[in-house]
C-alpha cells in the first residue's frame, strides 16, 4: 500500500474521497502513476485483479489489463470504474471490445495531467452514479426504434422495415454511437420472428482467427455455452465491427458463409464504420467478402450531418433520464441549442445521452454547451472518442505539427491521423 494522505482542499470531493486501486504488469508505469496521484486521492493502493472484483473497498481501478482479461463477465457488474491505461494504436479495437465498461482512458504517452484528469472523470462519475443509485428502479430502457425525424433517419427506418422480413444479410453502415445495434434489434422486431433468439458477437474481442472461430462455432473454451451460430439457431446473428477482422478471421468467415445453409441457420447481420471502406480500398478487408455481405445496406449518418435530429433526441433523452432518476429535467435555453447544432458530436447519440444524464443529475447543461462560466463546477464527462481526439491533438503540437513525428510517438501510421484531421475537418465544414 502505497498509504495515505491528506486531499488537497482545491480539488472536487469525489476526487478527494476516491479509493484508487492500482494494477500494472508494466511496473514502471505503476511507479509512475502512484507518484502522479500521491497527495490528490484518498486512497490509493496496489491490488490485483482478483481482489478488486471481490472488494467493496475501491472506487477507482487504474489497469493496463483490459477489463475483460482482468475481470471476465464480472467486468460489467465492478463495483468500481475502471481507467484502461493504453497505447494509443490500440483505441478503436479497445472502445469497441471493452467500451461498455470503460470510464476513462489514459492513452500512452501521457502526462502527468491526463492521469489525473483520467481518474477526476471516473471519481466524478462514480459519485454521481452512487449518488443516484437508490434512485434507479429499473434498467436503462433502450430505445425500440432509431431515434431522429431528418429525412436521413425516416429513409434508414424505411429501409430497415423493407429488409425485416426474409433471409438476405444486412449490413449496417455509420460510425460508433449512431445506433447501429438499436437498428439491429429493430430489423428483428419488425420481421416475422421478434422473438426469436438475437445474439451479437463483438468482432473486436475476436480479432484472430482462432478466437473469432471459437466465438463462431463454440470451439475450445466456448464449448462450455455453445458458439454464437447454434445460440442463434432460427433467429439473427449480429457481428458488430467487420473492420477489426483480421486476415485469418475474415477467411474463418467467409468458409462459413461459403457452406452454411439457411434451415435453422440464423439471419445474419452485420455492423461496420467508415474504417472499412479505407481498410477495402488498402486491401486489408477482402474485396470478395466484402461484396458476400454488402447485399441489403443501411447508412446511418452521424449526428452532426443531421442537427435537426438534436433537438428530438435531446428531449427523449431528459424525459427517460428523468424517469430514471426520478428528477426534473432543465429545460435547453435557445443559445444551448444553437451551441449543440454547432458541435461535432464525435461521440455521437452516446455523447448526448451522456451530456443528458449529467444534465439531469447536476440541473444544469455543461458550460461549453450554456456559454456560462461556471466557478467550481464540475467539468461535463467527456466521451472517449472526444478524449482520443485531445490526445491527438495534444500530440501533434508537442511535434510541432509534424505528422510523421507525431504518427511515431503514438504507435499508429501516418494515414491514420491524416484520416482523422480530414475527418474532423469535414465534420467542421458541415457546420459553417
Amino acid at each position: 500500500m502505497f498509504g495515505q494522505r491528506e486531499p488537497l482542499i482545491s480539488q472536487n470531493r469525489f476526487v478527494a474521497e476516491a479509493r484508487v486501486g492500482l494494477w500494472m504488469q508494466d511496473q514502471s508505469l505503476r511507479g509512475y502513476l502512484a507518484r502522479c496521484l500521491k497527495g490528490h486521492v484518498h486512497l490509493l493502493k496496489d491490488v490485483t485483479g482478483a481482489t478488486a472484483a471481490e472488494s467493496g473497498s475501491l472506487d477507482v481501478l487504474i489497469s493496463d489489463v483490459p477489463p475483460s482479461q482482468s475481470l471476465g463477465t464480472s467486468a460489467l457488474r465492478a463495483p468500481f470504474e475502471y481507467v484502461l491505461v493504453t497505447p494509443f494504436a490500440d483505441l478503436d479495437a479497445t472502445l469497441e471490445a471493452e467500451g461498455d465498461a470503460l470510464s476513462a482512458v489514459i492513452l500512452k504517452p501521457f502526462r502527468e495531467v491526463q492521469v489525473q484528469d483520467a481518474v477526476r472523470r471516473a471519481a466524478e462519475r462514480g459519485g454521481l452514479r452512487n449518488a443516484e443509485r437508490n434512485n434507479r428502479r429499473k434498467p436503462l430502457p433502450e430505445p425500440a426504434t432509431l431515434m431522429g425525424n431528418s429525412d436521413a433517419m425516416k429513409a434508414a427506418r424505411s429501409a430497415i422495415a423493407r429488409m425485416a422480413t426474409g433471409t438476405g444479410l444486412v449490413m449496417l453502415k455509420g460510425p460508433t454511437g449512431v445506433g447501429r445495434r438499436t437498428a439491429a434489434r429493430m430489423l428483428r422486431a419488425l420481421s416475422d420472428r421478434p422473438r426469436s433468439p438475437f445474439v451479437e458477437l463483438k468482432c473486436a474481442s475476436h480479432q484472430n482467427a482462432e478466437g473469432f472461430a471459437a466465438a463462431l462455432h463454440g470451439a475450445g473454451a466456448a464449448l462450455n455455452y455453445g458458439g454464437a451460430v447454434d445460440r442463434a439457431a432460427g433467429g439473427f446473428l449480429y457481428l458488430n465491427g467487420m473492420e477489426y477482422l483480421s486476415h485469418g478471421a475474415q477467411d474463418a468467415l467467409w468458409h462459413w458463409l461459403e457452406r452454411r445453409g439457411l434451415i435453422e441457420e440464423p439471419r445474419i447481420i452485420v455492423s461496420a464504420t467508415p474504417m472499412l471502406d479505407d481498410l477495402l480500398t488498402a486491401g486489408a478487408f477482402r474485396a470478395d467478402l466484402f461484396h458476400k455481405l454488402n447485399v441489403l445496406t443501411v447508412d446511418l449518418p452521424p449526428l452532426a450531418a443531421r442537427p435537426a435530429d438534436i433537438g428530438d433526441c435531446l428531449t427523449d433523452f431528459l424525459h427517460m433520464f428523468a424517469q430514471v432518476h426520478a428528477r426534473p429535467a432543465p429545460s435547453p435555453s435557445a443559445r444551448t441549442v444553437t451551441r449543440m447544432h454547432a458541435y461535432s458530436w464525435p461521440g455521437n447519440l452516446h455523447e448526448l445521452r451522456t451530456v443528458a444524464e449529467r444534465a439531469v443529475l447536476t440541473g444544469a447543461f455543461p458550460p461549453e454547451f450554456t456559454g456560462e462560466v461556471l466557478h467550481n463546477a464540475s467539468p461535463t464527462f467527456e466521451t472517449l472518442a472526444v478524449y482520443e481526439r485531445r490526445h491527438i491533438e495534444m500530440v501533434l503540437a508537442n511535434a510541432n505539427g509534424n505528422v510523421a513525428e507525431a504518427a511515431r510517438r503514438l504507435g499508429i501510421s501516418r494515414k491514420t491521423i491524416d484520416r482523422k484531421l480530414a475527418q474532423w475537418r469535414s465534420e467542421a465544414s458541415t457546420h459553417h
